[in-house]
């Protein structure tokens, strides 16, 4: 993963740390794969309808991640 992609990765995983709450149920290769193929959230965005049904739930706008 290129530098550039770290914040995009960060936004998909979440980082506790940095009280960035992520993508709900997206496990961390899933973000690398999907960030090979769509380089920036934007264009995950673009092609939600492209990604395999169990991810396409924690996209939702608003969605938390359990606890």
């Amino acid at each position: 993963m290129p530098p550039r992609q770290v914040i995009e990765y960060k936004g998909l995983v979440g980082d506790t740390s940095d009280n960035i709450p992520g993508v709900k149920a997206l496990a961390r290769k899933t973000a690398v794969d999907l960030l090979a193929k769509y380089p920036t959230l934007e264009d995950i965005y673009a092609h939600l309808d492209e990604l395999k049904p169990a991810v396409r739930p924690g996209w939702k706008l608003g969605a938390k991640r359990p606890s």
